[in-house]
């Protein structure tokens, strides 16, 4: 058992504005369209090093660069609905380092584990 990690991306101002506009129209699908969605980012496990979720390329290489860049345009929280802002989320990945590196579910890039897997449970 683990807890799930999810980002979504913050919107402009100009978004913010549509959207604004859009539910003021009772413009509800308009609105809906240009929500971001959640984005599954991983998950932590007891006794393994957090578990990425490559999402296909989709939002972010298989490198910390590549993540850093996309969490850091984020709002990051866990499937309890705990916001872990960008530094604590990073000392989440830090500290689970040292536990061991998953072989059979991922694989290890740059010292970040990430799943071979799109489902995780």
């Amino acid at each position: 058992m683990g807890t799930n990690y999810y980002a979504i991306p913050m919107v402009s101002d100009d978004v913010k504005t549509r959207i604004k506009i859009a539910l003021d129209k009772n413009e509800y699908e308009v609105a809906r369209d240009l929500m971001p969605s959640k984005i599954h980012i991983g998950k932590s496990s007891g006794g393994w090093q957090f578990l990425f979720n490559h999402n296909n390329g989709e939002y972010f290489g298989k490198n910390r660069q590549s993540i850093e860049l996309f969490l850091s345009r984020c709002i990051i929280y866990n499937e309890y609905g705990d916001i872990y802002p960008y530094d604590k989320f990073w000392e989440l990945v830090e500290a689970k380092k040292e536990e061991q590196a998953e072989t059979t579910y991922g694989n290890v890039s740059g010292g970040l584990c990430f799943s071979n897997y799109s489902e995780f449970s």
